[in-house]
């Protein structure tokens, strides 16, 4: 599985294409990457943002202004509430991040009067090309330092996420910085509760294991060497850190120094919100819609 077949997939559902309403549409890559997404006949999308720099992007990227509707608005927080205010309206099936601040658009998402929350429990997904698969990394972008319980959430959330991509069975790592249970370290037995949790059936749909080096969780090799017996070990498909630090920087690092493709989503909610970094380029920009498309009810 990857962002091709991610597309291919939605192509051949063959149906209507859905509306994502953008807050703060100014960028030239969030531009791009809509008119990826339109010219593919996969979404079509409303701008949030000031008109008259759209309009200019539109323009210097050799666009048609008339292509989307435009929502004039200049105020952060008031682009974040429109986006928001679309989707429960109905105008919209999607909310994406543009260029507002990920904790304005979230403040809104969190607010109940939108119905984007639901009753979930939201997490941050980003999903990087890796061999065979979309390799899963959670959470960089939203829970600081779950709690036990929340950690659980934070994998329900993802095999749910991934069996809606189809996978089934996704195999889901739970990573520390050694892979044995270690009283110094609290990370090592929260995997190891989760693991055993999961094995009584309290996390339902996927294969989960831990805690895990990260070698030793994507490379069988590095699971061979240290001799882990898991079906997890060498071929997770989910990576949950422990932390939003950990999900952040191993995810960063990957894609910083690897580059290959990726995208993000806030999963757990009502509809998936495609967040992304403001730094990211068109292409994640447009494999974070393709990744929300695929989930859509």
């Amino acid at each position: 599985m990857n962002f091709k077949t991610l597309n291919e997939r939605i192509l051949s559902k063959n149906r209507t294409k859905k509306i994502i309403s953008v807050a703060g549409a100014e960028n030239d890559h969030i531009i791009e990457a809509c008119f990826k997404a339109y010219n593919e006949k996969i979404a079509d999308f409303i701008l949030i943002g000031d008109k008259q720099k759209i309009i200019s992007t539109l323009k210097n990227l050799n666009y048609s202004p008339d292509t989307f509707e435009i929502i004039n608005c200049t105020d952060e927080k008031q682009k974040a509430a429109m986006a928001c205010k679309l989707f429960s309206e109905k105008k919209a099936d999607l909310v994406m991040k543009g260029s507002v601040s990920t904790g304005t658009l979230l403040k809104e998402v969190l607010n109940d009067s939108y119905g984007l929350k639901g009753n979930g429990f939201l997490s941050h997904m980003a999903c990087i090309e890796f061999e065979d698969r979309l390799l899963g990394i959670t959470d960089g972008g939203l829970n600081i330092s779950p709690t036990l319980e929340e950690k659980v959430k934070i994998v329900q959330n993802s095999i749910d996420f991934y069996i809606k991509l189809g996978v089934d069975k996704p195999k889901v790592a739970l990573t520390c910085a050694l892979e044995v249970p270690n009283p110094k370290m609290p990370a090592t037995i929260d995997a190891a509760i989760i693991a055993k949790m999961a094995d009584r059936q309290d996390i339902k749909g996927g294969v989960v294991d831990g805690p895990f080096a990260f070698d030793n969780a994507v490379s069988k090799e590095a699971a061979r060497i240290k001799k882990i017996d898991s079906p997890v070990a060498g071929s997770a498909d989910i990576i949950v850190a422990p932390d939003i630090e950990a999900a952040n920087i191993s995810a960063k690092a990957i894609i910083y120094t690897s580059h290959p493709k990726n995208g993000g989503v806030i999963i757990g909610s009502t509809s998936p919100v495609i967040l992304l970094s403001r730094a990211d380029d068109s292409e994640t920009k447009f494999n974070s819609i393709v990744l929300a498309l695929n989930v859509l009810d």
